[in-house]
This record gives structure tokens, sequence and C-alpha cells, in this order.
């Protein structure tokens, strides 16, 4: 079952945490960036799925403002295609998502920490807000000074927890994640990381980040960010939400890639079309849902979004004539 898609709650949800956290990063001196174009030409991503994505070389060259930028940033990760075949194994965050994040200069540190605490406090009461940290991190003692009213978890994960890769050599990243109560479910549950980034000379900056829908989901005691989503509600998958977030993951992967002009001649990126378009298609029809309701909901999700469908649409009938065709023999 489909309805068209409306300003739905969630999507002003998202709206307004995304407006409270670019104004307060202006008022703490953070200049707004522009985002980077999904189909990255960094060659060692395939698509930008992070907020740093488009800023790697400010970063290493030293050419980053005095704090930083502020950037939201439109995320694709394909990780979930391993696993939407996989009956056994749930969804637990998007392929396709809005990352909200600041990038600060080396002598940032205070600064980033101030806004920091301050965001985090201005979206959820200090009680509820969890620093997991290591002693063994040159931020642990700046850090832990500044969360002094939060909840401080200390190597309580394995070391590789608490360290990133970017994909460039010789530079790598090591960091604190901050984690919010869930009163409803018990427990603290992650909502994003601060890292400070170094090569062999040094830091060369700080980084700041959190899945929109994951803090948005997290703040409202949803399941997963799949519930906080633009089409959470335009799809009945007969209440099996497992079926449901897989369906929707490969209906937004599969939109957005060909919004932005995946198709055959994109090398690597088609393989990973084909793949969310099969993956759509199989969903489609192990869920009972027509396929001309699912092509509706993924135009709408792209011009909510303020892109264009022409290319999904003619991508969407390929492969529903293909997959037709192998339905229909296995019918027979």
């Amino acid at each position: 079952m489909t309805q068209p898609l409306q300003p739905s709650s969630n999507k002003r949800e998202l709206d307004t945490l995304t407006a409270h956290f670019t104004a307060m990063a202006s008022k703490f001196g953070f200049i707004h960036a522009p985002p980077t174009p999904l189909l990255s030409d960094d060659e060692t991503l395939l698509f930008a799925n992070s907020t740093i994505a488009g800023y790697k070389q400010p970063l290493i060259e030293g050419r980053l403002p005095s704090p930083g930028f502020s950037i939201v940033q439109e995320c694709i990760r394909n990780q979930n295609l391993k696993s939407i075949r996989n009956w056994g194994e749930e969804l637990e965050y998007m392929s396709c998502f809005t990352q909200l994040g600041v990038l600060g200069c080396p002598e940032s540190l205070p600064q980033i920490l101030e806004f920091i605490t301050h965001y985090l406090a201005s979206i959820s009461n200090r009680e509820h807000l969890l620093c997991r940290v290591s002693r063994s991190l040159a931020l642990y003692e700046p850090v832990t000074r500044n969360v002094d009213a939060w909840q401080v978890e200390t190597d309580g994960r394995s070391p590789g927890y608490y360290h990133w890769k970017y994909g460039l050599e010789g530079v790598k990243g090591a960091g604190v994640t901050f984690a919010i109560l869930d009163q409803r479910q018990g427990g603290y549950r992650d909502i994003g990381n601060f890292i400070e980034i170094s090569n062999g000379d040094g830091v060369l900056g700080y980084e700041f980040g959190f899945g929109g829908e994951t803090l948005d989901s997290r703040l409202r005691g949803l399941d997963s960010p799949f519930e906080s989503c633009l089409l959470q509600d335009y799809l009945d998958v007969r209440n099996q939400p497992y079926l449901k977030r897989k369906t929707l993951d490969s209906l937004m992967l599969a939109a957005m890639l060909c919004a932005i002009g995946v198709d055959e001649t994109t090398l690597k990126c088609a393989s990973i079309l084909r793949r969310a378009m099969n993956d759509l298609f199989y969903l489609t029809y192990l869920c009972q849902l027509e396929p001309q309701l699912v092509l509706a909901v993924g135009r709408e999700y792209l011009q909510a979004k303020g892109m264009g469908d022409g290319h999904f649409i003619r991508t969407f009938a390929t492969f529903e004539r293909r997959i037709g065709v192998k339905v229909n023999r296995a019918r027979q």
C-alpha cells in the first residue's frame, strides 16, 4: 500500500534537527561549506560517504579555516548489499542518509569540544549522554574534562573501536563515540563520533559527525534510523519490519544511484546499481507489492530530495521487463 508522499513528520523532524545544527555551528564560528557530489571524484571512494569526503585535500594540505567548516552531506554506503538477502541479518543503518558534521583545523580543539558539549546538551539531558573513550587516546583528557556531567565508559570496547581509516597513506583517526540513553529499551545507543585526524607529522584536524536520521531516531526512541526516514509511512510490508527496512533500503539506494547518473557505463558503480535493482524487485515480489506503486514511492523520494527521477523511471522499467520475464518463466 502506498499513498502520495506529503511533507511528513519525519521530514520535518530531520529538517528541524539540521537547521538547529547549522545555526549552532554558525554561532560557534564554523563556516557552512557546500556538500560534495555523491558520485565522488576521490579514487579511494565510489560515493561520498561522510562529511569529510570532499574536504580531504584541504585537511592534509593545512588549508582548513579556523575554527573550521560545518557540512551537511548526503551520503551513500553500500555495505548493506551483502546483507539484503541474508535473512538472518537485520539492517541497522541505511545505505542512503544525511550526515551532519564539523571539520576543524589543528588549533580548533577547544572550540569543537565546546560546540559538541553545547550542541548535544541542547537536544538531550546531559545525564542521558555517554562518552565511550580509551585512556590510550590523546583526546582522553580534553574530552573527559568537557563531559564531566555525562556518563563515561573507559576502555569498554576493543582497541579497533577507537580508530578510523581515511583511505589516505599515513593518515589515521583516533577518537571517541557519543551515545544517548534509550529510556524505552534501556541501555545506551551510539549517535556520533569525535575524531582526531593525524599523520606522521602531527595533528591534521578534528572531525565531529553523525547521521541525521540516526540521531533523530535515538532522540525519539525509535527502533532504527529506518523509522525516521522519509519513506517510513509509505510502504506496507505485512508487519514485517526487517523486510520493510530491506525494501526501503534497496529502493532508496536504487533511486539515488539513478538520480546521480549511475548507469551501465559507470564501471564499478554500475554493478552496485544492478544489485540494488535486482534486490528491490526480489523484495517487491516477495512482499507482494505492486511494482508501479514501488516506482511511485521511489519517484516521490527523489522529488522530496530535490532530485530528478527520469533516469530512475527508465531504469526501473528496464529491470521490470527483465525480471518479469524470469518471474513468468518460474511460474510456468
